[in-house]
């Protein structure tokens, strides 16, 4: 399927139930970012399954998990209202209500972590700070609050901003909304971390 002039180029997908399939995307917007985000519904209560964003023109092959059979929400985290339904159909077709837990994801949410968490805001189209400070060897927890309504953002970390290999890329939430990002132990070092959406928004996160 393909994003072009801001909307998809369908509002319907079909994947076949309990086994792995592969979505080939085609961003043909040039500088814009999309991807395809599926959820249980359109309350987007639970996450099912997060492609990573891509600028177009650009293409993926997104790697979908086994899902249950049943008819579930899709759209693109950096413009919500491009949106459709994905039916996922059994062999002999139907099937019951869907009733998939989360299997997959591109990051992080509640708890775990270091009692007092670091906490970046994002307003005005701009973190609250350039750097964020973690403990090495062990889980830690960043409270990420987005405070620019209507508009979509994340914290995503990684190597260095080559973008080479990213550590951690937390839910993109559109604001106003907070979450809890739990991030996975890392080593001692400086690393990169941007925002997605918006990648000129970006610091440093010191581990040590």
């Amino acid at each position: 399927m393909g994003a072009q002039g801001l909307q998809f180029d369908t509002n319907r997908i079909e994947l076949s139930a309990g086994a792995p399939s592969t979505i080939h995307f085609e961003n043909n917007d040039p500088g814009i970012q999309h991807n395809i985000a599926i959820f249980t519904d359109s309350s987007l209560g639970t996450n099912l399954f997060r492609g990573e964003i891509v600028t177009g023109p650009a293409a993926v092959d997104y790697r979908i998990p086994p899902l249950e059979p049943g008819t579930y929400y899709f759209h693109c985290d950096v413009h919500p209202t491009m949106s459709g339904s994905v039916v996922v159909k059994a062999a002999g077709g139907g099937g019951p209500p869907p009733t998939a837990t989360p299997a997959t994801g591109g990051g992080g949410g509640g708890g775990g972590g270091t009692a007092n968490p670091s906490t970046v805001t994002a307003q005005g189209l701009a973190f609250s700070t350039t750097e964020i400070a973690l403990p090495p060897d062990a889980p830690s927890t960043i409270h990420f609050e987005n405070k620019d309504a209507g508009v979509s953002h994340d914290i995503a970390i990684y190597t260095d901003s080559s973008l080479g290999t990213n550590l951690f890329r937390g839910q993109i939430i559109t604001g106003p909304a907070s979450i809890d990002y739990s991030i996975p132990p890392l080593k001692p070092g400086t690393y990169y971390f941007h925002c997605d959406v918006h990648p000129t928004m970006d610091g440093s996160v010191t581990v040590g």
